[in-house]
């Protein structure tokens, strides 16, 4: 074997080092070989990163920034099928090899190896439960079903849009649990065959960053009151970014007594993801090159809030509509998410029809904007911080000359100042044939004392620009302000004959995925090949149900 390669979603190097002695399988591999904090895209997040992972093009080139394409004012739903280019999994099967490639986001539809195994990860159309079109071969599917039950092919056993009473409490004993799942359905395949390139993926410390920060710091502004203090992360040099001077309300002084008994729980399902990567490792030749990397990594929030349109609404680059209709489009869309269990929800979003999920994520994003009178508007997501430009000649009611882009996007820059870290120019960031997909200006949210800000979309009734949140949204959930958020550096380490002895280096995941390449048995080249298959988008109602597990999953509100 020539690499061993396990996707770790959201794994932080700075984590890893803080809870060293808990976690031997990364930190061998930290300390025997070659480790960095790896360099997300910008934005870090997740399509755009593990895309360049499993291709090692940057988004200008795979043309993968988000979940969505934005066609003027309407989003539609598209997950990697508009990826432009083929990973790099797929050309080492073409070249020979033996190729595995089970889990990761960013590969629906599989690619169809010829002498290897592909199951595509959550971002795939399907909801509850995973069906045979997201497996090659199709038999893959059966085998698993037959072997593991459906249970090893759900992707909404743990529902995050509601957090309901005790829902944190069982949160870290379930995401346990599926990672030891998920081990033992790899393992199963690790064993079967003698492979080239084996490489699987573990969603859990993602999930775990951004639901358990809160109650695994206990310098979090977002802690409940009178938890005991668990074993402090302290990240060492948190970004010092202007404070929004919000009022800071009082704690509450009660706290359930079921959520003091967790401990570290963030910590605990590191551990959890330790095994697996151990008992991976042990399964494999001991010849084989093994590592271990993330998409981005992880950090806790700030107990503050800001409405990016409503500061640009303030400096005049905006203008709402009366009445603010995107309101009305949020309400409807966040009570058929929360109202309904998982299952009844994907039944839901088919019968009311293959065109209501992308109206209403449209409607949302845009129904309040007045465009015949607005400069720059944000599609305020929170995981992907951006602006638009309102170009006349790109948007349908565009009124920026393109000769004064540069004068507004200073402009905006300036708006948005006490809220952000840093602002990119797209082509600053990105190029490549698909660069102009990108937004006009990638941001970096301010992070006061090494919390980063939350961003939601602006009130549909008005209001402040920013706020602090109530005692009671402290803990979160999907869909609202959560209290972990991702950081651009997360996780590299690798060892084997050609990672031992490396130390630390820099790296972004661009190089990484050349790297994979390299490990691998290919040659380098300058691009990979352009692939016309996965161009095709999503049919209606595909991209229906894709909408509804992004929503589940909270990358929707």
């Amino acid at each position: 074997m020539r690499l061993l390669l396990i996707g770790l979603d959201g794994a932080d190097l700075r984590l890893v080092e803080r809870w060293r002695e808990r976690l031997p399988a990364l930190r061998g591999l930290v300390e025997r070989g070659t480790s960095s904090a790896l360099v997300s895209t910008l934005p870090f997040a997740t399509l755009p990163a593990w895309s360049s992972i499993l291709t090692g093009e940057p988004p200008g080139v795979h043309g993968v920034h988000d979940f969505t394409e934005r066609d003027g004012y309407r989003v539609r739903f598209t997950g990697a099928t508009r990826r432009r280019v083929g990973t790099t999994f797929a050309r080492m099967d073409r070249a020979g090899s033996s190729v595995a490639l089970l889990g990761f986001p960013a590969t629906y539809p599989p690619e169809p190896f010829e002498r290897g195994i592909c199951l595509s990860g959550w971002d795939s159309p399907v909801a509850f439960e995973a069906d045979a079109s997201f497996a090659h071969p199709r038999s893959l599917h059966r085998e698993i079903v037959r072997r593991f039950g459906r249970a090893a092919l759900a992707f909404g056993d743990v529902d995050e849009f509601d957090c309901g009473p005790g829902w944190h409490e069982e949160l870290p004993g379930r995401l346990c649990a599926r990672v030891a799942r998920k081990c033992e359905l790899y393992l199963h395949f690790l064993r079967e065959r003698p492979w080239d390139v084996f490489a699987c993926y573990f969603g859990e410390t993602d999930t775990a960053a951004h639901h358990l920060w809160a109650l695994s710091d206990g310098s979090s502004p977002r802690r409940p009151a009178a938890l005991p203090e668990p074993n402090v992360i302290e990240i060492p040099a948190p970004v010092r970014c202007p404070s929004l001077h919000v009022p800071k309300p009082a704690k509450e002084a009660q706290v359930d007594s079921n959520l003091a008994r967790l401990g570290n729980p963030l910590r605990t399902v590191y551990e959890a993801a330790d095994r697996a990567i151990g008992a991976l490792i042990d399964a494999a030749p001991p010849d084989a090159n093994v590592l271990v990397l993330s998409d981005h990594g992880s950090g806790g929030a700030s107990d503050e809030v800001v409405h990016l349109n409503g500061m640009l609404a303030e400096a005049g680059l905006l203008a709402f509509r009366p009445p603010r209709m995107g309101g009305l489009a949020r309400i409807v869309k966040s009570a058929g998410l929360r109202a309904l269990p998982p299952r009844l929800r994907e039944r839901a979003f088919r019968a009311a029809g293959a065109f209501l999920p992308s109206v209403l994520e449209s409607r949302v994003r845009f129904g309040a904007i007045d465009f015949r009178r607005t400069l720059a508007f944000s599609e305020e997501l929170p995981y992907a911080p951006s602006v638009w430009l309102n170009l006349a000649g790109r948007e349908p009611r565009g009124i920026v000359p393109a000769r004064d882009r540069e004068r507004i996007l200073d402009r905006v820059a300036a708006a948005l100042a006490p809220a952000i870290a840093a602002a990119h120019r797209r082509e600053d960031v990105h190029a490549g044939p698909w660069a102009h997909r990108a937004p006009d200006l990638l941001l970096e949210l301010a992070a006061p004392a090494g919390y980063t800000l939350c961003l939601e979309p602006s009130p549909p009734s008005g209001g402040p620009v920013r706020r602090r949140l109530r005692a009671d949204e402290h803990l979160g959930r999907k869909g609202a302000a959560l209290s972990g958020s991702h950081r651009r550096e997360g996780l590299f380490a690798g060892d084997g004959p050609a990672l031992s002895g490396g130390g630390r280096v820099a790296m972004d995941v661009i190089d990484a995925g050349r790297l994979i390449a390299r490990l691998g048995g290919l040659e380098p080249q300058e691009r990979a090949p352009l692939v016309d298959g996965r161009t095709s988008p999503l049919t209606r109602e595909e991209e229906a149900i894709l909408a509804r597990r992004l929503g589940a999953l909270g990358y929707l509100d």
